[in-house]
């Protein structure tokens, strides 16, 4: 007889897939942030170089040369308001200790998954490493506010199921 219901056993082995799902997530969140940062970044100091360096010292005597300035001048102002208000630095860091969170997360539900496997745990013992498994999972999704990303979303709940179809059929 199974120290472990099948339904303990399989809601054990759902969260597990759902640590390795939510772990891929943040990680490809935060590398979509870090790029839009990189971007943004990159896009406003070509901003001002081509302002500093080509605009204002080539237009300057032009009659229309204030007018450039003012267009190019708007283009900066715009890029930094953009910098600002989408915050994808400070995104980039909370999906980033999501993802090592939900990592670490994984792993811990890997041991219990496998604690259960090999009878080495009895039922009490399994919900009560569960309880606080999933308060500590609720606590992540609580820390980081970002935008979510269906698409991203989808890929990683598919390659998480394919994973753990793989290694735990």
């Amino acid at each position: 007889m199974p120290k472990v219901t099948d339904q303990t056993r399989e809601s054990v082995f759902e969260d597990f897939g759902d640590a390795e799902w939510l772990s891929r997530y943040y990680g490809s969140l935060a590398d979509s942030y870090r790029t839009k940062h990189y971007w943004t970044r990159i896009s406003l100091l070509t901003s001002v170089l081509v302002e500093a360096v080509i605009i204002v010292p080539l237009l300057s005597g032009w009659e229309h040369g204030l007018y450039a300035i003012a267009v190019a001048s708007v283009i900066v102002v715009g890029l930094t308001v953009y910098d600002a208000i989408s915050n994808h630095a400070g995104h980039v860091a909370k999906a980033t200790v999501a993802c090592d969170e939900f990592h670490v997360l994984r792993s811990e539900w890997r041991d219990l998954y496998l604690g259960i496997e090999t009878d080495r745990l009895d039922e009490q013992q399994v919900l009560e490493r569960q309880r606080e498994l999933t308060h500590r999972a609720n606590r992540i999704g609580t820390f980081v506010e970002v935008n979510q990303d269906d698409k991203r979303n989808r890929i990683a709940a598919r390659e998480a199921d394919q994973v753990m179809s793989e290694q735990y059929g």
